[in-house]
Parts: C-alpha cells; structure tokens; sequence
C-alpha cells in the first residue's frame, strides 16, 4: 500500500513546473507475472486475497513506456492486466510517482476504473501532461485497488532553458556600448534561443530593445556573449537594462563613461623673446574623461600657420608639450596665438622685442679737401624694448640722384634699451693717398651723406673742395636738376635737395612754400662768389639770424618785407656778396626784380610773373 497519496491536478503540476523544458524518448517496458523489465521496471505477480476479495491475482502481461521524455511533452504509459476473480470487479488503477525524491510513491498523477474478470485481459493508458513532473530520473508504480502490482522509473528531460548573467556592462558616450555576458543552458537538450537587450534611456522606466542575438547551446552547455550597441545618442552617466532570455531576465545598470576629452589648463613658456629669438609656447594638457586616448594640440600663429602635436593620455592624466615658434619675420609688437583640443581652447600672447637704433646729432665734416681726414659721427640711441646689435653705416649720394646710397663703411654697435653711443665713422677714400696704393678722390662739389641704421637715419651736406684729380671718380657732384651748368662750367652747381639737406636736414619737397623759395633762390644764383661752396653760403634768413641776431628760428616763415628797411638792405647787400656773375656784375635778386618790376613781392607774383622774374634772374649770369 502506498500511504499519503495525493491526487495532482493537471492544472497544478504544470504550474509548479512553468518554464521547464525536457527532452527524451519512449521505449517499451514489458512484463510478466514474477518478471523484471531491462530499464529496471519491476513487475508484481498478483494482488488480492483469496478468501476475502473476489479478485484473486492481478498480472502484467504487458507494458509499455519511455525510458525518457521531454519535461514539456506528456508521458504516456501503457499497461495490459490480466486477473483471476471469482466475480466480475471493479477497480481504481493508479499511477503514482515519486515527486520529490524521498524514495517513496506518494503522488497520484494519474487514475482510471478498470473490471475485472476471470476470463480475460484489460488495458489501462495513463497520460501524464508535460510540465506535471519536475525533470529527473521519476519512479513510478501502478496500483490497483490500491496494491502496486508494478513499478518502473523514467528521466524526465528537461527542455532547453537558457539563464543569462551579465559580466559587466559599459560604454563611452558618442561611441558603443557592450554588455559582456554568459549564457548557459542549463537543460537537458540542445535548443537555440533568442537573447535581447533592452534599456531605459529616459529613466522613465520604459524600456528599448537596444541589441539582440540568436544563440544554439547544447545541453549544459555556456558561452560568452558581447552585445554592442551604438552609445552615440547616449550622455555620460547609468542607465538601467535588462538581458533577457525565453527563460530568465537579469537586470542592471549600464555605465556610459565619458570620452578622452582633453582640456587646456593652461598655457606659458618663454614668450617674451627678441626678434630672431623662438619663443617657446608650452600648453598643459589634461584628459578629463573616464577612459584613455589620444588627441592633437594645435598652436595656431595669427597668419593662419599651425603647430601640430599628438598626446596620449590615461583619464586623469596631464602632459605638457613645447612649440618653437620662430620670431625671425615678426616685427616687434605682440602676437596672439591660441592653443587647442578638440574640446578647448586658450590664447597666449607672444611678445616680440628688438632693438630700435635711432640716429641723432650728426656731425663731421662740412668742408673737405683732398688729404684732410673724413670722418663723420652720430649719436645713436637703442629706443627699442630688447638688447640688440645694430650696423651703423656711412652713406653717400654718388650716382647724382640725390639719395645716398651705400659704399661699405660700417661700424658695428650693442646697446641696452635707452643707451646711446656717439658712433664714429673714419671714411678712408677722402685720406691722402698712398703712393703705391692710390685712392680714388671725389669731384669738388656738394655731397649728400649720410648715418644710417636699419630703422632710423639722418643726413647732411658736405662739400668736396679743390681741383678734380686725373684718376677716373667714384661719382659726379652735380645735382640732378634739369638745368644744371653745361659742361664748360669748371664750378659743380648744388642740386635743390644738396642746399635743402644743408640747410634743413630734409629734402627739398619735404620743405614749406617760404622755404622753397629761399632754397630755390640759392640754386638760381649759383655760382657762389670766391670759391664759395654750398656749406659756406647762407639764406637772408640765415643771415638775419646768425649776422644780425633777428628772432628767425631755422624753419619759420621767414617774412623778410617786415624788417626794417635799412636792415633789409643790409641783409639784402650781405647776401649779394655771395654769389658773382660771369663779369663780376652785383646780381639784383628775385625779390629785388620783383619790385622794380611790378612794386609789389615775389611771393605775391602769379606763377607766370614768377617765370618772368626767374629768366630775367638768369640774364644776369650770361
């Protein structure tokens, strides 16, 4: 007798094993009175008592049944009894299984009501639905009227179950993301089964299928999975997923990590340098993201030329890199360059510094003769922002174009800021010459000279006295006027510029009106008296000045009708003395002519009057 026996209702067992999947097979048990079956069923000979219950003996002449079957497909039983019974009976036939592997047969899962006579067989189906049994190895026996008169076991196969679990889950925002994972099957059978990942991007609990993948595992079988999905719509920070399989569901969260960004913390570096000095830009760089990487740092010039570097950073590390940047074309000033990654930026300034020579105060020779020494100085002052080192050179006007042009005479000089030198120039070809080297000599006659630096200069007038040498000159003297002397004239005419640089400093068209005109008059009224030259004569406003100590600062207008007659006569007399025509007569000036003319000033002429005084000026000198 089996005791505590509990009829399962169908609706129960498969609900007490939802989910479960078996496989197997079916293979035959027979039996007989007294015998055993090869899957190791066990048979019972008889039941009943002879001299109470009219069935007598109860024998299994057949059976049949799986050795294992699938957990989701029915197990299906099949039994023929034969009996001895005094009377037709009838009886409970039950199928009862041990469920929970105590080793007793304690549940009914299955029972019919069969007669029984003493004059014939009878069979008895059972049908077990799948799901009733939990997989494993199932002892079963078959009672009738209570008595087992039969047992046997079958495997019950489960089907296959696929139970995910995630290894780890992570992503970088603008990228991918993964989820690492295993899955195994953990049931009996072979199977392929669908995996899917799903996420709440919005943290609104509603969930996305983000990635998804068809696995076939035989039984007990595990592998390991990646699942990747674009990350690209995805900001740094966690999100929750779920991995999903037909059998199970794992839950977790997924931490999108924050790219290699890398930041400009900060830029400097020797950047207040000399012109032709690099500067040296030097740029902090940190990696403020979660994970590792490289990226470019640009230093970018203000005339669009960049200066590229690679840097490769682990999160949270920090670099410095160095730029050369050449100084050789930039003049001095400040320059804005700007540093960058891909996500920063940042400017630096870039000092340029150099020297700036001005010149002033020249002085040297106003009058030279062949033998006499040349030499010529300046005052030479570095007014720049930088130490530097400076050529000073001399310069002379021997082409006749009235603009000195450079014949190799130099003096080198270092100065701080604000220091000054007195920078002197010796100049060997107006030197007596060597008899067995001889020099060259300059025609007599007005020079235009000059100091000059790379940034500032200053020139002056000197006049080359004594008679030309046979040897072939280094230059003309003459002016580049177009009506200089012709070629009869021994005596070298002064050009406009020449009497301007004398007397002024500046070239002629740098000069006022009233000014002009005064240069303009001692042009006209060359040649100078007794061997005069260009340094030796003077304007009447030089005369007013230096003669006669009139109030006439050099450059003012110079309104000479506004000075007392008897005066004006006398400057007028002193300034005829410096200039002679051909026959030794007194040359009238232009003023003077003017007024016999038309009783009125040359300044207050129209320029045709003015024309007509000039050539009447010349008529004097044939």
């Amino acid at each position: 007798m089996v005791s505590n026996r509990t009829v399962f209702a169908v609706a129960v067992a498969a609900a007490a094993v939802v989910g479960v999947l078996l496989a197997g097979g079916l293979a035959p048990i027979a039996g007989g009175p007294g015998a055993g079956d090869e899957a190791g069923n066990q048979t019972a000979g008889s039941t009943g008592n002879a001299s109470q219950d009219p069935l007598r003996e109860t024998t299994v002449v057949e059976a049949e049944g799986p050795d294992a079957v699938p957990e989701d497909e029915s197990l299906r039983l099949s039994v023929e009894l034969g009996a001895r019974a005094t009377e037709p009976v009838t009886r409970q036939v039950e199928l009862v299984v041990d469920t929970d592997d105590n080793g007793e047969l304690d549940t009914v899962v299955a029972e019919t009501e069969r007669w029984f006579s003493d004059d014939g067989t009878t069979r008895v189906s059972f049908t077990v639905p799948g799901g009733t049994l939990a997989p494993g190895e199932r002892r079963y026996g078959i009672t009738v009227g209570g008595e087992t008169v039969m047992t046997g076991s079958t495997t019950v196969r489960q089907t296959p179950t696929f139970l995910p679990r995630v290894r780890s889950a992570s992503g970088v925002a603008g990228s991918t993301a993964t989820v690492n994972l295993t899955v195994t099957n953990e049931g009996d059978l072979a199977g392929e089964r669908a995996v899917t990942v799903t996420l709440d991007r919005t943290g609104n609990g509603s969930f996305e299928r983000a990635a998804n993948a068809s696995l076939s595992l035989e039984g007990g079988e595990s592998r390991a999975l990646s699942l990747g999905f674009p990350a690209g719509a995805l900001d740094a920070g966690n999100y929750t997923y779920r991995v999903r399989t037909e059998s199970g569901t794992e839950t977790g969260t997924l931490r999108v990590l924050e790219p290699p960004r890398f930041t400009v913390a900060g830029v400097g570096g020797q950047t207040n340098v000399s012109t032709g000095t690099p500067a040296n830009v030097s740029v902090a760089v940190n990696n403020t993201g979660d994970v590792a990487g490289s990226g470019s740092v640009v230093l970018s010039a203000p005339d669009n030329r960049t200066y590229n570097r690679t840097v490769g950073l682990d999160s949270g590390a920090n670099t410095t890199v160095s730029f050369g940047v050449p100084t050789t074309n930039l003049s001095r000033g400040s320059y804005t360059y700007t540093a960058s990654t891909a996500d920063d930026r940042r400017e630096v300034s870039v000092r340029v510094r150099d020297g700036v020579f001005a010149v002033d105060d020249l002085g040297g020779n106003e009058t030279v003769r062949v033998g006499d020494p040349m030499v010529f100085d300046a005052e030479v002052t570095n007014v720049g922002d930088a130490t530097d080192r400076a050529t000073v050179e001399f310069r002379i006007d021997l082409d006749d174009d009235d603009r000195p042009e450079s014949y190799g005479v130099t003096e080198n000089v270092t100065l701080s800021p604000g220091e000054s030198e007195r920078v002197r120039i010796r100049v060997p070809y107006m030197e007596d010459p060597d008899p067995l080297h001889p020099v060259e000599h300059l025609p007599h006659g007005p020079y235009i000279y000059g100091i000059y630096t790379a940034s500032d200069n200053e020139t002056a007038v000197f006049d080359a006295r004594g008679q030309p040498t046979s040897t072939v000159s280094l230059g003309g003297g003459s002016g580049s006027d177009d009506d200089s002397d012709s070629n009869d004239d021994p005596v070298s005419r002064a050009s406009l510029d020449e009497i301007s640089q004398e007397k002024y400093g500046y070239y002629f068209e740098e000069l006022s009106g009233e000014t002009k005109t005064q240069v303009e008059e001692l042009r006209e009224r060359q040649p100078f008296a007794d061997g005069r030259g260009i340094t030796d004569v003077l304007t009447r406003e030089e005369i007013a000045r230096q003669k006669y100590g009139l109030d006439v600062r050099r450059g003012d207008r110079f309104e000479f009708q506004r000075i007392d007659v008897e005066l004006q006569q006398q400057i007028e007399a002193d300034f005829d003395e410096q200039f002679t025509s051909q026959v030794g007569d007194r040359i009238e000036s232009w003023e003077e002519l003017a007024q016999q003319r038309y009783d009125t000033s040359f300044e207050e002429l129209s320029d045709d009057r003015k024309q007509e005084i000039r050539a009447a000026y010349r008529t004097q000198f044939e």
